[in-house]
C-alpha cells in the first residue's frame, strides 16, 4: 500500500505530459512534442524540471496522428506557450541548458504565439516573432545546433523566407544548420548577410531538399560557407554548377546528389578539401565523364588521399577525362584510399587495364546498370582486397570475361552477375 501514493503520482504525470503531447527522454536530455494541428487554439505546456534539464527540444506538426501537414490556406493559427511553475516571473532563463532545437513541418508564417497573455503575431521574421517567444524571450545566441525543416509551408500569407534581425546573433555559436525541404531558391541575405563575426564554428550546413539553381549567393558572400564547414549537403536541388569559395579546406563529407550537374568538375571545386574530404555523394546527376581513377604522368595532381566513398551511380558517364580547372590543367586523381565505388546505372561499355589501376584499397564496386560488354583481363588486377563486386544487368558473355578474371579477389565475398549474356562462368 506505501506504493500507492508513489504510483498515482506518476500516472498523474504521464496523463499530464500526454495532454502536453509531449515525451521526456531524461538519459538524453530531449524534450519532443507533437501538435496536432487540427486543434486551434494549439497548445504547449512545458513542466519548470524538464526545461531546466533539456538540451534537445524537438517539435513536430501533424494534422492527425498519421498525416503531417503539408500546406495550409486557412487563417494563422494561434499556439498557446504555459511555462508551469513560472507564471509570475517575468524575466526567466527558461532553457538553461538548450544547445539544440529542432522544429519539423510546422507551418512557422502561420503561427501566433500566445505567451503570458500577449500574442506574437508572425510577420515574416520566424526567428523573432515565433522562435523567441516559444522559447520564453531567451536570448538565441545559446543555440549549437538549429533545424527548421519543411518550415516554409504555402498558406494565403505567402512563403516563409527566413528574414530575420537575429541570424547574426543565431549564427554565433551555431555548430550545424538545417534549412531543408523549405522551397529555397536562394539563402536570404539576412542569414548569409555580413554578420561581425559570421559563423566561424559552422561545421555541418543542410540545404537539401530546395530548389536552388547555383550556390552564386553563398558563394559571393561566404558567411554560411564558412572555413570551419565538415559537412556539406546541397542534395535534391537544381544545381547546375557546383562552386566553393577557396578557403573551404576541412570538408569531409559533400553531398551534391540529385541535382544537374553535368560535369565531373564537382572534384575542381573541391580541390581545396583535397586532404580531408572522406565522402562524395554525386549520384543522380547528368555527368557524362568520369575523373581520372588513377594518377596520370602528367599535369598537376589533385589528391584525394581520404576519400573513402565515392558515389558517381545515375549519372551518364560513358568515357572518363581529365579535369580542367581554371586555366590550369589539374588531374583529379590520388584515389589510393578508396574504399566504395558506385558507378551503377551509367552508360560505360569498357573497363580497360588503366582505370581502377591505383584502386588497391577498394572493398565494394558497382557496376551494375551500364553497357559494359568487355572486362580486359587486367582491368580488375589490382582489387586485391575486394569484397563486393556488382556487374549485373550488363551486356557481358563468355568473350567480355577473361578466364581466370576474379581468381587473384581471395577476399571476395560477393559475385553479382545476373542479368548478362553469360551461358558459363569464367574459370
Amino acid at each position: 500500500m506505501a506504493l500507492l501514493p508513489t504510483t498515482i503520482v506518476l500516472l498523474l504525470l504521464k496523463a499530464a505530459w500526454a495532454s502536453h503531447q509531449c515525451s521526456w527522454d531524461p538519459s538524453e536530455a530531449v524534450l519532443q512534442c507533437s501538435l496536432a494541428w487540427q486543434k486551434s487554439p494549439s497548445a504547449l505546456a512545458f513542466s519548470k524540471h524538464q526545461r531546466e534539464a533539456t538540451s534537445t527540444l524537438k517539435i513536430f506538426c501533424t494534422e492527425n496522428d498519421d498525416e503531417k501537414i503539408v500546406s495550409t490556406d486557412q487563417k494563422s493559427k494561434r499556439l498557446t506557450v504555459d511555462y508551469e511553475g513560472d507564471r509570475r516571473r517575468r524575466e526567466s532563463n527558461f532553457w538553461p541548458h538548450l544547445k539544440s532545437l529542432h522544429i519539423q513541418d510546422c507551418p512557422l508564417n502561420a503561427i501566433d504565439i500566445d505567451f503570458r497573455g500577449r500574442q506574437h503575431r508572425s510577420r515574416g521574421d520566424i526567428l523573432h516573432d515565433v522562435i523567441k517567444p516559444l522559447l520564453g524571450g531567451r536570448t538565441l545566441s545559446g543555440l549549437r545546433h538549429l533545424a527548421l525543416v519543411h518550415a516554409a509551408v504555402s498558406t494565403n500569407r505567402g512563403q516563409v523566407d527566413f528574414s530575420s534581425s537575429l541570424w547574426c546573433e543565431v549564427g554565433s555559436n551555431l555548430v550545424s544548420l538545417n534549412l531543408s525541404s523549405n522551397g529555397l531558391a536562394q539563402v536570404p541575405t539576412s542569414i548569409n548577410g555580413s554578420c561581425k563575426h559570421g559563423y566561424r564554428h559552422l561545421e555541418v550546413l543542410n540545404l537539401s531538399d530546395n530548389v536552388m539553381t547555383d550556390l552564386d549567393g553563398l558563394s559571393s558572400s561566404p558567411q554560411l560557407l564558412a572555413p570551419s564547414l565538415t559537412h556539406l549537403d546541397v542534395s535534391n536541388n537544381r544545381l547546375q554548377v557546383f562552386k566553393l569559395p577557396n578557403n573551404m579546406s576541412q570538408l569531409k563529407f559533400v553531398d551534391v546528389s540529385e541535382n544537374k550537374l553535368t560535369s565531373s568538375s564537382v572534384l575542381g571545386a573541391l580541390s581545396a578539401s583535397a586532404a580531408t574530404l572522406q565522402e562524395l555523394h554525386a549520384q543522380g546527376n547528368q555527368m557524362e565523364s568520369l575523373p581520372n581513377l588513377s594518377t596520370d604522368d602528367g599535369g598537376s595532381v589533385i589528391n584525394f588521399d581520404n576519400l573513402v566513398v565515392l558515389n558517381l551511380s545515375r549519372n551518364a558517364i560513358s568515357q572518363r577525362s581529365e579535369l580542367k580547372v581554371g586555366s590550369g590543367h589539374l588531374v583529379a586523381a590520388g584515389f589510393k584510399a578508396l574504399v566504395a565505388l558506385d558507378l551503377s546505372h551509367n552508360k560505360m561499355s569498357l573497363v580497360d587495364g588503366h582505370l581502377f589501376r591505383d584502386l588497391s584499397s577498394l572493398q565494394v564496386l558497382s557496376l551494375a546498370h551500364n553497357q559494359l560488354v568487355e572486362l580486359r583481363p587486367d582491368s580488375l588486377a589490382k582489387l586485391t582486397r575486394l569484397h563486393v563486386l556488382v556487374l549485373s544487368h550488363n551486356n557481358l558473355d563468355e568473350n567480355g570475361l577473361a578466364d581466370g578474371i576474379f581468381r587473384h579477389m581471395a577476399d571476395l565475398r560477393s559475385l553479382s552477375l545476373d542479368h548478362n549474356r553469360l551461358k558459363s562462368l569464367p574459370r
